[in-house]
C-alpha cells in the first residue's frame, strides 16, 4: 500500500501521543527493525507500507490504521481510560443536540478559566 503524503507527520502525532520520540522508540513498541522505523519517519521518503507494519503501528499507538495511512477518518481509536470518562461519553451520547450545545459551552468555560 502506498501511504498518502505526510504519513511521517501522522506517524509522529501518533507516536507523540504515546510518549514515543525516536525511531528507536517506534521500533521497540512495534517490534520493527530500527532501519524500517527510520525509513517510515523519513520526511522525503515515498512511503510504501505493508499491512502488517501498518497494523503493528496502529496497535502500538491505538491510532486508526486508516487515518495513519491516508489521513481520512478519526485519528485515535483509544477508548476512555477511566470509568468516569466512559460515563461522561455515554451520558453525552444520550443527550439531544440542544443539550450537547449547552454542555459544550459549559465545558468550554470550565476549561478556559485563567
Amino acid at each position: 500500500m502506498k501511504a498518502q503524503p505526510r504519513f511521517h507527520c501522522r506517524l509522529r502525532v501518533a507516536m507523540g501521543a504515546n510518549g514515543m520520540k525516536t525511531a528507536e522508540d517506534l521500533a521497540k513498541a512495534t517490534k520493527l527493525s530500527r532501519a524500517k522505523a527510520y525509513r517510515l519517519l523519513a520526511v522525503n521518503e515515498a512511503t510504501r507500507i505493508d499491512a502488517l507494519t501498518l497494523f503493528r503501528i496502529a496497535d502500538a499507538t491505538q491510532f486508526s490504521s486508516r487515518w495513519l495511512l491516508s489521513g481520512v477518518g478519526t485519528p485515535s481509536i483509544r477508548m476512555a481510560t477511566t470509568p468516569d470518562e466512559q460515563w461522561m461519553i455515554d451520558a453525552y451520547r444520550r443527550l439531544s443536540n440542544d443539550d450537547r450545545t449547552i454542555i459544550r459551552g459549559a465545558l468550554t468555560q470550565l476549561t478556559t478559566r485563567a
